[in-house]
This record gives structure tokens, C-alpha cells and sequence, in this order.
């Protein structure tokens, strides 16, 4: 993902610096479902649990380049959404299953 407005196609980068991000998005799976925190602590690991929490670090973080690994087809879909009414471009495609690995 990239915010359109940066694209190196649009600007010469030259001295110029970018922020750049990446995240495994963490595949969402009905296993994925508890997971104990250094406080012992269980909480629930799927993507709708995560999902505001990343929205709110791209958000605050404002990367120019974004890159994901690891994205499933419903977060691709949440991602293509959210981030295209933020001004990102997105290029790749979503992970399905162990064939696409």
C-alpha cells in the first residue's frame, strides 16, 4: 500500500524521506480464538479483535508505504476499504490457504 499523493511517480524522491510500515497480519483463522498475555490474561486473537487497533496505528502513524504479509481475503477486503478512504493504493493480491504461500 502506498499513499497515492508520495507515489515515487509522482515526486523525486532524491534526499527526500518516507515512512514506511509492515505487518504480518496474522492469518484469521476460528482456531485463533484465545491467547494468554504475559499477565496471564486470555484474550481473543481473531482479525475483528485486531482490526480497530491496526486501523488506529495507520491512522496516527500515517506510513507513506504500507506492507502486509500473511493477508487473508476478508482483510484484504477491510484493508482495501479503509485505506483507499485514507488515499492508499494497494498492489498484491490476499493469501489463500497454503497454496499461496
Amino acid at each position: 500500500w502506498n499513499k497515492t499523493t508520495h507515489c515515487a511517480s509522482e515526486t523525486s524522491l532524491g534526499n527526500s524521506a518516507f515512512r514506511a510500515m509492515t505487518f504480518n497480519m496474522r492469518c484469521d483463522t476460528i482456531a485463533d480464538v484465545s491467547r494468554e498475555d504475559a499477565d496471564g490474561q486470555g484474550r481473543v486473537c481473531q482479525w475483528y479483535a485486531r482490526r480497530a487497533l491496526f486501523f488506529e496505528v495507520i491512522t496516527k502513524e500515517l506510513p507513506d508505504i504500507l506492507g502486509v504479509q500473511e493477508v487473508m481475503e476478508n482483510q484484504m477486503s477491510d484493508l482495501e476499504k479503509q485505506l483507499g478512504k485514507m488515499g492508499y493504493a494497494s498492489y498484491g493480491y490476499f493469501r489463500d490457504g497454503p497454496d499461496s504461500e
